[in-house]
């Protein structure tokens, strides 16, 4: 079909059985000038009884098939009723997205971290919505995916960028001092420009830089590990404070967490399950708390939303809490109504 890409049609049935048997042929190691050669094969099938159609429209869903391999543990998938209007789906969110972005249909939010040692907050994370004109509101988890599969998430990079900045210009002129915590993507990461880019938008607005933090995904920083260390080196020499967010839940070496410099690590929410009720649950969290705190990180656990749970990781020694118990996620105008009472909070 292209340079790697094979098409192979049987006019019998074939069951899974089958065709997984032919890919482990396929997938046997053969040597070039004494060299052991070994590939990997990505399969995607369809049933032709089942889903008899045009020939473009079975390429089509084939094509689909084999994107549903790659992202499959044992990258082996079929065509199944339904992946159409998925592919739909997704086409239509990339497609609107740069005019999204254009129209106002994407907004921030902003969800305060509790300090534990001195009460209310002087952080808060930013967090993108996207309410679509058709398919309403839409999870970042479905579409930041699809953003940079396209190759656009630079542009929402950017617009979380600007958006953050210029609002604390307007939070600066009302006498309100917070940073704020923008997730980014590892191809942000190492983009070479990053740094420079983020320098003049402060200097645009005269504020500095202390008043950013950047949470970059643990498994991300492994993309291109030696990229990512001079990337948040050089955000460290002009200031900016970098975390690692959704810490323990990457495939990184703890062997490795050694060489990024940052300053702050995120917990994942889901330790939190079962974490009053099993006890290697709490082991886990307390050893990874522990960890982070021995190099010297600070620690931030997310998805807090009871009394119970908040005092246990207060006793275990985190330094910020968020979640819904502290403060759940509001608007810019709701932070600055709600920012003295919850400066009173512990």
């Amino acid at each position: 079909m292209n340079e790697d890409e094979f098409l192979l049609y049987f006019e019998q049935a074939q069951d899974e059985a089958k065709l997984l048997a032919i890919r482990e042929k396929l997938q046997m190691p053969f040597n070039i000038q004494d060299i052991p050669i070994t590939i990997q094969i990505q399969m995607g099938y369809l049933d032709l009884a089942q889903h008899h159609t045009y020939v473009s429209q079975l390429l089509r869903r084939l094509d689909l098939a084999l994107i549903k391999a790659k992202e499959d543990k044992q990258l082996f998938a079929s065509y199944s009723e339904g992946d159409d209007l998925s592919q739909q789906r997704q086409l239509g969110i990339i497609n609107r997205l740069p005019k999204a972005l254009a129209r106002g249909e994407l907004y921030m939010v902003y969800q305060p971290k509790l300090d534990v040692l001195n009460g209310g907050f002087s952080q808060v994370e930013a967090l993108i919505r996207w309410e679509h004109e058709d398919l309403g509101m839409i999870s970042p988890a479905e579409f930041i995916p699809l953003a940079e599969y396209a190759g656009m998430i630079g542009l929402v990079s950017e617009w979380a960028l600007d958006q953050v900045i210029s609002q604390q210009y307007k939070w600066h002129q009302s006498g309100l001092l917070l940073q704020v915590a923008v997730n980014l993507s590892s191809k942000d990461i190492i983009s070479g420009t990053l740094c420079d880019d983020i320098q003049a938008k402060f200097d645009k607005y005269g504020l500095e830089t202390k008043l950013l933090s950047i949470e970059i995904t643990e498994s991300k920083l492994m993309d291109d590990m030696e990229m990512a260390v001079k990337t948040i080196e050089k955000l460290k020499s002009i200031g900016v404070d970098v975390a690692i967010d959704d810490f323990g839940t990457g495939h990184s070496s703890l062997a490795y967490l050694k060489y990024f410099p940052v300053d702050e690590v995120k917990i994942d929410k889901a330790f939190i399950d079962e974490l009053m009720s099993d006890k290697h649950a709490k082991h886990i969290m307390k050893s990874s708390i522990e960890l982070a705190k021995g190099l010297d990180f600070k620690v931030t656990v997310e998805g807090v939303e009871t009394e119970e749970v908040k005092s246990l990781l207060v006793e275990m020694g985190v330094d910020k809490i968020q979640g819904d118990l502290f403060a759940k996620p509001m608007s810019a105008l709701e932070l600055e109504v709600n920012w003295q009472q919850l400066q009173l909070r512990k």
